[in-house]
């Protein structure tokens, strides 16, 4: 039987997701492991998995024996959402959801899960471990690629929100508001089924609200993003309010997730605000990366960019050529010495404006993702952050946060 098993139905893969079972038997029998079937989204994944036995003690009746199994599946849940090579849909694009107004699914995030056991034994007449036709099957669980430090709360209801409540908290952790370019992409990410649609609200420079519209957002599921780049959300198909985008006169805009029921909207998220600004694309390049909750931030480096050339080769030599004989035996073209595997890098390096200690804490976590990409001419390119020693908290409040990012393909160099 199961004793106990996780208290909440959401959970991050990067913290431990442990069951305590048991079973009673005679103490002439005794079972030496729990075999526990991983089910993701109803579909067992892989062989069983089994656990040894982690204690016993006497059972309540005469010449029994209650055995306990400690079980936590933790790492298999991480392989299984890790992030794959390619670009997590966790980061929309219009490369990747030509129809912005479809709220992209995150099933490479999250998945459904539970698990089964049964039971085996050491037969005492042959001496071999025999099953036990019993099955215990867990709750079911959302588990999410997501982790929580250990200051934090150690599951995620508290990104949830409640049914009609306008708390349900968005996968990023940057400032509710934030400066953009009208071209500049931005990923909102939201782990409540419930959300059926979003509304975009416009401002002029005054603060007037120029116009607004209300989108559905695709099926109900657990994990969803939407790209709300102003030049993404003129691509929507607006159910109510029909903004007419692009507009030179909007200053600003608001973008909030929640019901749509008979074309009425009702609110269930809290409201992110952009600030649409000029930007100079010689200095500035925007990065984007797979944040500790799972979810993207973004964020403008705006101070300076540089893109640098490292190159590197191998050099080979051979004898020149003789034409024996000839009276001009030599080859003033011939190679004695040559270039060999030559090999080339992009990188850039880049620099932040002064940064308080909140935002540096924020950004602190760009230089541990695993999946950063840097946003070129619409496209993202995958980049790799290169190892730093940074300070994310300074007594002045005041910091500068350098760092140098290496573009994830060498470039492609001919050979001889």
């Amino acid at each position: 039987m199961i004793l106990l098993q996780p208290p909440f139905a959401e959970l991050p893969a990067y913290r431990p997701i442990k069951f305590l079972l048991s079973f009673t038997s005679t103490l002439a029998i005794p079972f030496e492991n729990a075999v526990v079937t991983i089910y993701k989204d109803t579909v067992a994944i892989g062989p069983p998995i089994r656990f040894k036995s982690s204690g016993n003690s006497p059972g309540l009746a005469p010449a029994t024996q209650d055995y306990f199994f400690e079980v936590d599946i933790q790492k298999y849940c991480q392989d299984l959402l890790a992030p794959s090579t390619t670009l997590p849909t966790i980061f929309v694009n219009a490369a990747t959801n030509p129809a912005s107004n479809v709220v992209i699914e995150n099933k490479d995030f999250y998945g459904l899960f539970r698990i089964e056991i049964s039971y085996e034994f050491i037969n005492p007449s042959t001496g071999l471990l025999t099953g036990y036709p019993s099955v215990d099957v867990s709750n079911d669980f959302s588990i999410y690629s997501a982790s929580r430090t250990q200051f934090e709360q150690m599951d995620l209801e508290d990104y949830i929100g409640t049914l009609f409540g306008v708390d349900t908290k968005f996968l990023t952790k940057s400032s509710r508001e934030v400066d953009v370019c009208q071209t500049d992409n931005f990923m909102l990410s939201f782990i409540n089924p419930l959300i059926s649609g979003f509304e975009a609200r416009f401002f002029d420079s005054a603060g007037l609200l120029l116009d607004f519209g209300v989108a559905t957002s695709g099926a109900a599921t657990s994990g969803r993003t939407l790209n709300v780049g102003l030049d993404e959300l003129a691509k929507c198909t607006w159910v109510a309010g029909f903004p007419v985008l692009p507009n030179p006169l909007i200053a600003s805009y608001e973008v909030s997730f929640g019901y749509v029921v008979a074309l009425i909207y009702t609110r269930q998220t809290e409201i992110f605000t952009f600030n649409l600004v000029k930007c100079c694309p010689l200095r500035e390049l925007r990065l984007h990366w797979l944040n500790l909750l799972g979810g993207a931030d973004s964020y403008t480096f705006s101070s300076t960019k540089d893109l640098i050339m490292t190159t590197t080769a191998e050099q080979g030599e051979k004898a020149l050529s003789w034409a024996i004989g000839s009276t001009t035996p030599n080859n003033k073209s011939d190679v004695g010495s040559m270039k060999l595997k030559s090999e080339a890098k992009k990188s850039y390096e880049l620099n932040t404006k002064i940064l308080t200690n909140s935002e540096a804490l924020w950004l602190s976590e760009l230089l541990v993702s695993p999946k950063v990409y840097a946003e070129l001419d619409g496209t993202l390119i995958p980049v790799i952050v290169q190892p730093t020693v940074q300070s994310i908290s300074r007594h002045t409040g005041k910091i500068r946060m350098p760092i140098v990012v290496t573009l994830a393909n060498d470039l492609i160099i001919q050979r001889i």
